[in-house]
């Protein structure tokens, strides 16, 4: 694994805990996590873990209620 994707693969699971866990807005969480552009975040994420920021976090809210 390359230091960028090691490097991506930490960003977007930090983002992916961020969205489970907290009530920080998308675009905080992508802040957080050192990405200023929220679309660009959102598409990172999205290829990332095939979902969407909004998706994951509304997945992820029903499993812990």
């Amino acid at each position: 694994m390359s230091p960028a994707s090691y490097r991506n693969k930490i960003v977007m699971n930090a983002a992916a805990e961020l969205l489970s866990e907290g009530d920080m807005s998308v675009g905080e969480i992508a802040e957080a996590v050192g990405i200023n552009d929220f679309l660009y975040f959102s598409r990172k994420f999205k290829k990332f873990h095939g979902i969407s920021p909004t998706a994951y976090r509304k997945n992820n809210s029903e499993k812990h209620f």
